[in-house]
């Protein structure tokens, strides 16, 4: 049975004051319309302008439902985020920003009761607040509240940080904290090859139903974002070795154009891959043990630098595939990558830029750009700011060539210069007319040297 509407829970908005690199009134909104989840957010910016920031926040401000207020013991005043179990004060002074009497907010709405097909019934507004301040200096309080419009179940949440190391043969069978990663590097994700492998066992040995149905799931996923994986048949699943066998196939191999290769030896895009979306699987079949469908049931997935290790035709079928196989899924994700950004224009893209004159960060909801736009145009717009999306040297080139249009008259030296520059960037356009207008430029240029060269 599928899980009911009202539990299924996402982010519409955080609200941030004075939290680390940003100032004061700065919120992300998660929705498409300012009152429906988005299915999609991306996070772009340079570096360090606070994308892990709000991935961070939005992990620790989830609702945890069994932490009480205190003399509250049947949660009638509401419920405290997770934030509020923090007893390090290092790190709860660590996100206030510089300075030495700050006040430091963070405020996460969700809402509960909307699906991502259309289907919506009664919302259920629920908030995390927490106040941090700071005095002379000096970790001085800070205060936790949760509210809620009514009663709701924690939601499913998992987070990854940039690092998502792989792990080799692990033996642990406890599942890791879904959001240790993105805050430890060291955290490894669940053994992939170890799942599949355990999902193989029940079905071969026990011939569970259920266990065939998650194991055909999960490899339909893998066949769908793997390039080149063709068929769910290609992932081909062993036992692990064991001792006395001799030399008998083991382990969990993928069958490729050059024939089957271990799934550790694949590229580390490959394994990176494999590893987070099948952890993301396995913690989908413990967080819904009841479901016959857990994959397709509700949740956030927090994803840092989601564009890593990935060729661009991979990034560009990425959204897609994930979509495909996790339906009801939210996914909060920041990236570097054109390609992504391209992908979700038809989503909902959030900007992160320093302001020089106050110090700060800014957060751009509404980012200027156009649906249609090539890569090229990305590039160069305000979401990844370059200045030309050309080579530095075809960039010089360039304007050297302009510089010399701009004179009224050029010398021998000059027009040999104008001569190779106009040879050299002759075909540089980005689409069909561009390149005829350049073309035609060379040779209008070639007959005006020509012409000047033979009046000398």
């Amino acid at each position: 049975m599928a899980t009911p509407l009202h539990d299924h829970i996402y982010f519409t908005r955080l609200e941030l004051d004075n939290v680390k690199s940003f100032g004061e009134g700065q919120f992300v909104d998660f929705t498409v319309d300012g009152v429906h989840p988005a299915r999609w957010t991306l996070i772009l910016g340079e570096n360090n302008t606070g994308k892990t920031t709000i991935l961070q926040c939005l992990a620790r401000m989830r609702p945890d439902v069994a932490n009480r207020i205190e003399g509250d013991p049947t949660g009638q005043r509401g419920f405290l985020p997770e934030f509020a179990a923090e007893d390090d004060n290092a790190r709860l002074d660590a996100l206030v920003r510089n300075g030495r009497d700050v006040d430091c907010g963070i405020r996460a709405s969700m809402v509960a009761g909307y699906s991502f097909d259309g289907r919506g019934g009664r919302p259920n507004r629920i908030t995390s607040t927490a106040l941090i301040q700071r005095r002379g200096g000096k970790l001085d309080d800070a205060n936790w509240a949760g509210d809620r419009d009514r009663e709701f179940g924690s939601p499913i949440l998992f987070a990854y940080g940039a690092g998502r190391h792989v792990a080799v043969a692990s033996a642990d069978e406890e599942i890791p904290d879904p959001i240790a990663s993105l805050f430890d590097s060291t955290v490894e994700l669940i053994d992939a090859e170890r799942i599949l492998q355990r999902l193989d066992y029940h079905v071969v040995k026990f011939k569970e139903r259920r266990a065939t149905m998650r194991l055909r799931a999960v490899t339909e996923m893998l066949a769908t974002i793997l390039p080149e994986v063709r068929r769910p048949s290609d992932i081909v699943i062993n036992p692990p070795p064991t001792a006395g066998l001799g030399p008998v196939p083991h382990g969990v191999r993928v069958e490729t154009p050059h024939g089957q290769v271990p799934l550790d030896q694949l590229s580390l895009g490959y394994q990176t891959v494999t590893a987070w979306t099948i952890d993301i699987a396995w913690r989908l079949f413990n967080a819904y043990p009841d479901s016959a469908r857990p994959m397709r049931e509700p949740a956030i997935v927090i994803v840092d630098e989601i564009d890593l290790h990935l060729h661009p035709s991979w990034q560009r079928e990425l959204r897609r595939s994930l979509t495909m196989h996790f339906p009801n899924v939210q996914f909060i994700a920041t990236a570097h990558s054109p390609l992504m950004a391209q992908d979700l224009l038809d989503q909902n893209l959030v900007l992160l830029r320093l302001d020089p004159a106050e110090g700060a960060v800014e957060i751009d909801n509404d980012p200027a750009v156009v649906k249609d736009w090539s890569v090229d145009q990305l590039l160069t717009s305000e979401l990844f700011g370059l200045d030309s999306a050309r080579s530095p040297a075809t960039s010089a080139a360039v304007r050297r060539r302009l510089e010399l249009l701009s004179k009224d008259s050029l010398n021998d030296v000059e027009l040999d210069e104008m001569a190779d520059l106009d040879a050299r960037l002759a075909f540089i356009g980005t689409d069909p007319e561009e390149i005829d207008e350049d073309r035609q430029s060379v040779i209008d240029r070639a007959r005006a040297i020509l012409r000047m060269r033979r009046e000398a």
